[in-house]
């Protein structure tokens, strides 16, 4: 079943989700994360992980035409597994990224803001479906750019933060 996990996702709580049973591409599942601005990954909090042996996650991004893959590096592998751990799953940011809603890309005949946003997105697969325990209380983006610039001492910046609606991040 489909559903809109992107406030849960991102509200700083430990409230969670439950990824009990998460099925494979081939049986329906996958991940949509998407954001208005490329992004380098996302930092994944799993409350109670995933144990099933050799679950290994691929993460794509919708180039235009098809989905593509990223090569991401998966940092919440544990003992083979992936969502075993806390972890960040970062990829470096596609030339090639296009901004699409997914209702047009086909992924969903869903029409909500999610669906119907253009965003760029991702498209996490697991290669087994997770174990019945697995929950995960937040999934938040990585800025696309870990060059980040400085302040002199004393010097004022003020800046705000929005996590839905424009300039948010779906998941």
């Amino acid at each position: 079943s489909v559903r809109d996990d992107s406030e849960e996702m991102q509200d700083g709580d430990t409230t969670t989700v439950d990824y009990s049973s998460f099925p494979t591409i081939a049986n329906g599942g996958a991940i949509y994360i998407g954001a208005e601005l490329p992004f380098r990954g996302a930092a994944v909090d799993v409350t109670n992980t995933n144990s099933v042996g050799g679950s290994v996650l691929t993460v794509k991004y919708w180039e235009g035409a098809s989905w593509a893959s990223t090569s991401a590096t998966d940092g919440t592998i544990s003992a083979g597994d992936t969502f075993g751990v806390d972890g960040n799953v970062t990829w470096t940011v596609p030339a090639l990224w296009k901004a699409a809603s997914l209702l047009n890309i086909g992924e969903t005949d869903l029409q909500a803001s999610w669906s119907m946003d253009k965003l760029y997105w991702t498209r996490w697969e697991t290669s087994a479906a997770f174990d019945t325990t697995t929950s995960v209380a937040q999934i938040r983006p990585l800025n696309r750019s870990t060059a980040y610039g400085e302040l002199i001492e004393g010097q004022a910046f003020e800046q705000a933060i929005h996590t839905k609606g424009p300039g948010g991040f779906s998941v």
